[in-house]
Parts: C-alpha cells; structure tokens; sequence
C-alpha cells in the first residue's frame, strides 16, 4: 500500500503557512456519515462515485478568532471480480482557534491551511470510522493508507483510497464472505 498522495506546491504551503504555525485544533465533530454494504440484500444505499481526493472548505467564525474547516470524504472498497462492496462518505468539521494577537487569516490562507493541515489533521479520524463502519457490516478489515503531502514535481507513487475488501482477504489468504 503506498498511501494517499496528494501534491502541494511550494506557493500553496507558503500560503498555508502563518496558520500552521499558530493554529489549534479546538474541536473535530462527525457532521455527515453514509455507509452501505452494497452486496448486502436490502441495502437502501444507492451507489455513489468514488472520490479522487479528500476535499475541505474554510471559513472565519466571526470575532472569535477561531475557524472552521469543513473536510468531506468518500471511498468505494472493491470486492471479488472488483464488484462494489461497500461505500462510505462523511464529513467533519473542524473547529480551529488562532491568537488574539494576530489578524485574521485571509480567504487564501484558510484555503490552504484547509487543503493541507487540515486534511492531515482529519485522516485519523476518517480512518477511524472506516474501520468502524467495515467492522459493523460484518465485513474484512479495511485498512486506509497514510496521508501524504508531496511537494509538486516529486514523483507520485500510484494512488489508492483504501484496501479494499478483497485485497485485505487475499493477505489474509480467506474468502470474502457473501
């Protein structure tokens, strides 16, 4: 498994950067959650595409100094014969706090800190409820891969979003249950 890579340009972190090194993380809460075992008989899910990328959004809590960044995630894990087996997508909001002292940050400088520390600081907790999710339906373990951030013009490993069912079954040399 190689992980996630995402490039980033140097200008991007540039940007991003005021933030990171004042910012905290005051709060992360589960907002959205969707899961389905599309193999399952009965299952209301409808199917979604997966997504290529984690994606976030920013905004200034007016006055006090704090900023929340809203980061959605999605993946489709693969069964057998690359069937679909499951999908989940979610979306956390992440709540950030930033010294008195300082001005607020501009529309640029919480975009990036959103598409880079913020994403960073959220995977656990995506892949914590993965985990979770796969584990309530019954299924395999699912493992997601880490998270990286690579400077653009590094050369990017292939990408994946997840260990799907099937790969995660076949390094434990069993069948995926049906």
């Amino acid at each position: 498994m190689t992980g996630l890579n995402i490039q980033v340009s140097n200008a991007r972190v540039a940007e991003a950067k005021r933030l990171m090194s004042v910012a905290e993380l005051e709060s992360i809460s589960l907002i959205h959650v969707r899961a389905g075992h599309m193999t399952a008989e009965g299952n209301p899910v409808k199917s979604i595409e997966p997504k290529e990328r984690p994606s976030a959004s920013a905004i200034v809590i007016a006055s006090q100094h704090r900023f929340r960044v809203v980061v959605a995630h999605g993946l489709v894990g693969r069964g057998p014969q690359n069937a679909q087996e499951i999908q989940i997508d979610a979306s956390f909001d992440l709540v950030y706090r930033y010294p008195e002292d300082i001005d607020p940050p501009t529309e640029v400088e919480l975009q990036a800190f959103a598409e880079t520390n913020a994403l960073l600081n959220c995977w656990p907790y995506w892949r914590a409820l993965v985990q979770d999710m796969v584990a309530r339906m019954g299924l395999p373990p699912m493992v997601l891969p880490l998270f990286r951030l690579l400077p653009v013009g590094e050369k990017k490993e292939e990408k994946k979003e997840a260990v799907g069912a099937s790969e995660a079954q076949a390094a434990n040399k069993q069948e995926v249950p049906k």
